[in-house]
């Protein structure tokens, strides 16, 4: 059975991908007709028929069946939700999803693949070094922050944000892609990068920031930046790949 055969291909890809989380093959309609998930211990699980979940109100699937050929859906990051509530414990997710036609041209199902942010961010987020990091996106919500308060707060029913908590720096971002700036109040150094995650959209980006105290600056700056640099490759690398996959003929089954 196709359904198998399909299973059998994510599973290797979750397996082979520690930043995947889930890969989902689903209806034009919003069923899912396969999911593959990492569980506990690093576990790779198929879904059996009972688990699978109608999708068609979640906004990666109505969004992606007006896709082209070739086009790929990125995702707000947010926190993942299952039978919809928010799973515990919270875990941060970016959706990547493309859509699947037929010869005919026609959107018959799409693929998403779940990714999780926590492994994604892991390299610009060394240990604690006494170098404040965290990471907005393009509405200033954090969406990677040591207090667990801020991150996702507005999905926790919490009130903060990047650009009512720090609007003398939110100002620099809004005409700058990336920025290194002398703060003389507080002796440190303040500077941020901005990673266009979707393509097809410069208006959506995460914004990589970084308070840096003065006495680290010299040996810290070059491989800060170096992180954001190897951040913004792998999420062009993954667009890549999921293109070059799931446009070929391969996965093409009848629904």
């Amino acid at each position: 059975m196709w359904q198998h055969r399909l299973s059998t291909i994510f599973s290797a890809f979750v397996s082979n991908h520690s930043q995947y989380l889930q890969i989902r093959y689903i209806k034009n309609s919003g069923e899912e007709l396969v999911r593959v998930e990492r569980i506990r211990d690093n576990q790779i699980k198929i879904a059996t028929r009972a688990e699978l979940q109608n999708k068609s109100t979640a906004k990666y699937v109505t969004e992606t069946v007006k896709l082209p050929t070739g086009k790929v859906y990125f995702s707000n990051v947010n926190l993942n939700k299952e039978h919809g509530k928010i799973q515990q414990p919270h875990t941060p997710v970016l959706r990547i999803a493309t859509p699947v036609h037929n010869a005919s041209g026609v959107v018959k199902a799409l693929v998403v693949i779940n990714l999780s942010t926590n492994n994604l961010f892991s390299d610009a987020f060394p240990t604690d070094d006494g170098i404040l990091r965290y990471i907005v996106d393009q509405a200033g919500n954090y969406i990677k922050h040591k207090d667990i308060n801020k991150a996702f707060a507005l999905e926790q029913g919490h009130d903060y944000n990047f650009y009512n908590i720090e609007t003398e720096w939110a100002k620099q971002t809004r005409n700058n892609n990336q920025l290194m700036q002398l703060n003389q109040q507080e002796t440190e150094i303040f500077g941020f990068n901005k990673i266009f995650f979707a393509p097809y959209d410069q208006s959506r980006y995460w914004l990589l920031a970084m308070h840096i105290p003065e006495a680290k600056v010299l040996s810290e700056i070059k491989s800060s930046l170096n992180d954001m640099i190897y951040l913004d490759l792998l999420i062009g690398a993954f667009s890549l790949l999921l293109i070059l996959w799931f446009v070929s003929k391969r996965i093409l089954y009848p629904i």
